[in-house]
């Protein structure tokens, strides 16, 4: 069961008193877990008369654009712009991550912020010097966190909005409770979301079932032309280059999830998708079993994340890249 500190609550419920402008960050190539997280806080803080914007380093997926109050996110605001809207805000709050570097061109915003600060998440080994920090791991998503943390905020009642918010953000970091979903109060969760009156066949469709001709083509074309098995060592791994995203009209998120299909392989336990960027090579790594992602990407990729759910980023090459991640999967072929 979910716990907090009676002093933490106290102090946060106070910060919150006298907070009339708040700014809230998520990480970069926000998931529906980090837009989830800001937009069910924006919901709560406007029955408590707080005016609330969301900043975003960059583009929001079209699949988590229908969210309720989507109105108070601000996508790739230049850094002076976010700086004037922090130093405009009594509070700032960061949801799903605990790093500054996860907000780029911010992170100097974070590091040297001069507002109190607040930290909402469930990752591990939170870094952010927080004045007051909700950081949790033995929850499925940030989403679900803020649901169990505003239990204990009598001032605010959820409503089907807010909980609309909360179940995007659990569905999306379960993959439809495929991994990370261990936990009773995780359904618990759920049960109290329904009640509120969510309509959860709604919020899968407008989530999963509605790609674009191109997401769809891409990924056709990972699975036939991108996709490389490594059967002795139980492992896949997709990858894409900067070309190949460019032909089929890439936007924000259309590679969302291509990293699990190959786990859907007969004893494949391992996998790894790798996207070409502009600047680095961002990869993301999924594990069924007790092989811990986590711990993989962040000594190998400068990452972090879940036990079985990870992200991480090189600054190599794209077939640099890869040659590593094949020569250290084979180093821990005896793990996976």
């Amino acid at each position: 069961m979910v716990t907090f500190h009676k002093q933490t609550l106290e102090n946060f419920q106070t910060l919150l008193k006298n907070t009339r402008n708040a700014l809230i960050f998520t990480h970069t190539n926000p998931d529906g877990d980090a837009i989830g997280s800001a937009l069910a806080l924006v919901t709560l803080f406007k029955q408590i008369n707080i005016s609330t914007t969301v900043a975003i380093p960059n583009r929001v997926p079209e699949n988590l654009r229908w969210l309720p109050n989507f109105d108070a996110v601000r996508e790739g605001l230049p850094k002076k712009e976010v700086e004037g809207l922090a130093n405009g805000s009594d509070l700032v709050i960061c949801v799903d991550f605990n790093q500054s570097g996860r907000v780029e061109k911010y992170s100097p915003l974070l590091d040297h912020c001069t507002k109190p600060l607040v930290l909402i998440d469930h990752h591990a080994n939170p870094q952010l010097k927080a004045n007051i920090s909700f950081s949790i791991i033995e929850t499925s998503s940030t989403c679900e966190l803020i649901h169990q943390l505003f239990k204990n905020i009598p001032d605010v009642k959820p409503d089907v909005d807010f909980a609309s918010c909360v179940y995007a953000g659990i569905i999306t970091d379960t993959g439809m409770f495929s991994y990370s979903s261990g936990y009773i109060e995780t359904f618990e969760t759920v049960i109290d979301l329904l009640k509120l009156g969510i309509d959860k066949d709604k919020i899968t469709q407008n989530i999963y079932n509605t790609q674009s001709e191109n997401r769809l083509r891409l990924l056709g074309f990972a699975l036939n032309e991108r996709m490389v098995v490594m059967h002795g060592i139980s492992t896949a791994y997709i990858f894409l280059t900067n070309a190949d995203q460019k032909q089929f009209h890439y936007q924000p998120g259309d590679a969302e999830n291509f990293v699990n299909y190959p786990l859907t392989i007969k004893g494949i336990r391992f996998t790894a998708l790798f996207q070409e960027r502009e600047n680095d090579i961002k990869i993301s790594f999924r594990s069924e079993g007790n092989f811990a992602v986590n711990n993989f990407a962040t000594k190998h990729f400068n990452g972090g994340g879940h036990k079985n759910a990870a992200g991480g980023k090189s600054h190599k090459p794209l077939q640099t890249t890869i040659e590593e991640f094949k020569n250290l999967a084979k180093l821990y072929a005896h793990e996976i």
